[in-house]
């Protein structure tokens, strides 16, 4: 495929938008129904330190992901973390510093994403330093590949485009940096736009949907989901921590905790170490097609027989009825709530209905779950549904626990 102009483009986007609505003939980042989402309103793979991958030469002793950008690209991811450095007067990817258990020249790395872009014109990818370096140099790499060409620059505080708007406008890449002194317009200081969960956790026990650098409330949410090990990243314990429950249950109870997330937010991006092991893409499949709806949240996940639970589901419109499920191992238990028997969850299988309750006027419809004295040590399955209104189905949200 040949190179795109982004001349063009632009003129052709203005052309588009000043006859006609725009109507995406083809997916954007891989689904339609992403095209008229706002860039801030999708969730996207990321990788953690995607420079960091054996086929770059990294030895720290163990890289964060198994191969190169492109091929992380071409696997879905839709994020990248990169850490910038100056070594030897050029511009580097480096772990802490460039010595000779890594490091791998910038501007390789922004061509490939180039290439990808221009193989993939449907597609929106974001970048995200961790500056070391210049603002200059870096600018410096993004002119010399041509990739500068394909930066979208957002205004503070101005609402996010469309991924179909970026797309037909040729600026369909996005850039932050934590380097709170860069001035120009494209190269966006992250927590001027975004917060993120800690970066640093030991265990799965330590993880928490506590905030850590930016403000909660602001346009982005950054959702670190990795375990930092003596030795570094280690495959086997990113295998654990990327299966689906775990980090499905953990992203949507961050999505829909109110002391943390008080906005209600999705987790946009979702990441990562060797994003290659779990269910990463399915996660982030799931929160894209749970939006715009609110997530159904526990106050717990981890219950003995006896033990009550409230679910939750906020950010509704006042007096919204909610349907409230949940299954034991597969076995529904609980009433059939008149014209719900039956109701499927895609991800959970069979959940009988166990009762039902009306948004207060804050928006939130709770009810509380008894685990039976009966129920065998296992998973507990719960789910919630939402009629939608000027839709024929009803739209169902789920989150796992377990019973000990």
């Amino acid at each position: 495929m040949a190179a795109r102009n982004p001349t063009i483009d632009r003129l052709i986007g203005l052309l588009v938008a000043g006859c006609a609505p725009a109507i995406a003939a083809d997916p954007c980042n891989g689904d339609l129904r992403l095209c008229d989402r706002p860039y801030n309103e999708v969730a996207y793979l990321t990788t953690h330190n995607a420079y960091s991958n054996q086929d770059y030469g990294f030895l720290i002793p163990s890289p964060n992901q198994l191969k190169n950008v492109t091929w992380q690209l071409e696997s879905g991811v839709r994020a990248l973390m990169l850490d910038t450095y100056e070594h030897l007067g050029r511009a580097y990817l480096c772990h802490g510093t460039c010595g000779p258990w890594g490091k791998k020249k910038l501007r390789p790395v922004l061509s490939e994403i180039k290439t990808f872009l221009d193989s993939n014109p449907n597609e929106v990818v974001t970048i995200i330093f961790e500056s070391y370096l210049s603002e200059e140099k870096t600018e410096a790499s993004f002119v010399d590949t041509g990739l500068i060409d394909y930066i979208y620059a957002h205004p503070i505080g101005a609402p996010w485009p469309t991924l179909l708007e970026m797309i037909t406008a040729g600026t369909p890449l996005v850039v932050f940096t934590d380097d709170s002194a860069a001035l120009l317009p494209w190269h966006h200081y992250v927590w001027d736009h975004a917060w993120e969960l800690p970066f640093e956790y030991h265990n799965v026990e330590e993880f928490t949907c506590e905030d850590g650098r930016g403000t909660p409330g602001a346009d982005l949410f950054i959702f670190n989901h990795w375990i930092t090990g003596p030795l570094g990243s280690d495959r086997g314990v990113a295998n654990l921590v990327n299966r689906y429950p775990l980090l499905h249950n953990r992203a949507v109870e961050c999505w829909g905790h109110s002391a943390w997330n008080p906005a209600d937010h999705l987790p946009n991006f979702v990441t990562v170490d060797h994003f290659d092991l779990g269910q990463g893409s399915d996660v982030v499949w799931s929160l894209n097609d749970t939006w715009p709806l609110p997530p159904l949240w526990m106050t717990q996940t981890s219950f003995s027989r006896g033990d009550s639970a409230s679910l939750q589901v906020s950010g509704l419109e006042p007096g919204a009825r909610v349907y409230f499920g949940a299954g034991f191992d597969g076995q529904g238990i609980g009433e059939t709530i008149p014209g719900l028997q039956g109701t499927r969850s895609d991800l959970l299988g069979q959940v009988n209905p166990i009762g039902e309750a009306a948004a207060n006027p804050g928006g939130v419809a709770t009810l509380t779950m008894i685990v039976p004295v009966f129920a065998p040590p296992g998973s507990v399955s719960t789910q919630a549904v939402v009629p939608l209104p000027g839709e024929p189905a009803l739209k169902s949200i789920a989150l796992d626990g377990n019973i000990h």
